[in-house]
């Protein structure tokens, strides 16, 4: 098994936060407050698991996917050619130094193409800026 030798992070701190919490802690809190912001988590992808398949070994990491048919709504009735930016993802990585770090994409960097979509990148990025302060109010 060939052990991966991580890199430094570039850190958004926007869309981005580190904790000292356990990266199981970590999970079902970012689950727990995804399904509480009324969105549904579409699926959840454990890299880990991908990598160890090929003979590599990472420490533990998710990516979930995440989003609401009320925004779909609102996108394809505004420009349906921005459902390839859909849905939304945070991604979970606990670092060699036992922290976890927590990512999200950027609602408004994602939209940015679509002019139309201004407000509703707006609402999604207060969803994922809240989703942060939730997940680690507790440091």
């Amino acid at each position: 098994m060939n052990n991966i030798i991580y890199g430094s992070s570039t850190f958004n701190s926007k869309y981005s936060s580190k904790t000292s919490q356990s990266f199981a802690a970590v999970l079902e809190k970012t689950k727990s407050e995804i399904l509480k912001n009324d969105l549904w988590i579409i699926a959840e992808i454990n890299p880990q698991i991908l990598l160890e398949k090929e003979g590599y070994k990472i420490l533990e990491a998710r990516q979930i996917l995440f989003f609401h048919p009320k925004f779909m709504v609102k996108l394809l009735s505004e420009d349906p050619s921005a459902v390839m930016a859909v849905p939304l993802k945070v991604i979970l990585m606990k670092l060699p130094d036992g922290q976890v770090i927590i990512q999200a994409t950027d609602p408004c960097e994602i939209f940015e193409k679509f002019p139309k979509l201004f407000s509703l990148a707006n609402e999604l990025s207060d969803i994922v800026i809240n989703l942060f302060k939730s997940i680690v109010k507790d440091e």
